[in-house]
């Protein structure tokens, strides 16, 4: 069979047989550059080819803060002691209010590397810390979480709001 017995191409299929697949090549090419430049300069420039490993779950800690009221004031945490919601603490620059077990929970991406943040509690008017309220922490980078106490207790003769138990409201 000759060159001439073949169908005639016309300019779209001559585009896409012999120009195409330069092109096409070129791109991926492009791709591969950029995706290996990324990779290794990911860690140290902050783009987005640094987070390439933190989806692992074993490159993470989970950090739960926990504020209650410490009645004898001894700085630890006894059975009869009661939680406090709506402390205001803030893990590694994030801040929340503890919620009504009185604990605040936060995941921290790791990236598998060590890593130390703090945790600091704000006293709510009329309470005092018994613990230190500003805590530096450090992890391994992965693992197992960790758990801070951030104990509070009335100050003497301030005034203190007492959260009192909802009471059910007839319908009428």
């Amino acid at each position: 069979m000759s060159k001439d017995d073949w169908p005639k191409r016309n300019k779209l299929q001559s585009w896409f047989l012999d120009v195409f697949p330069k092109y096409l090549l070129l791109l991926i090419l492009i791709g591969c550059i950029v995706v290996a430049i990324g990779a290794l300069l990911g860690s140290t420039t902050g783009n987005v080819f640094s987070n390439l490993y933190s989806s692992d779950p074993f490159c993470s800690i989970s950090v739960t803060a926990k504020a209650w009221l410490d009645q004898d004031e001894n700085g630890k945490l006894d059975d009869k002691e009661l939680s406090l919601p709506g402390i205001q603490i803030s893990i590694r620059d994030r801040e929340e209010a503890t919620d009504s077990k009185g604990e605040v929970h936060t995941l921290i991406w790791t990236q598998c590397k060590p890593m130390t943040f703090t945790v600091v509690g704000k006293p709510p008017p009329g309470y005092r810390f018994t613990t230190p309220n500003v805590i530096t922490v450090t992890v391994a980078g992965y693992g197992n979480g960790r758990s801070v106490y951030l104990g509070l207790t009335y100050l003497p003769g301030a005034p203190t709001i007492t959260p009192q138990p909802l009471t059910p409201t007839p319908h009428s």
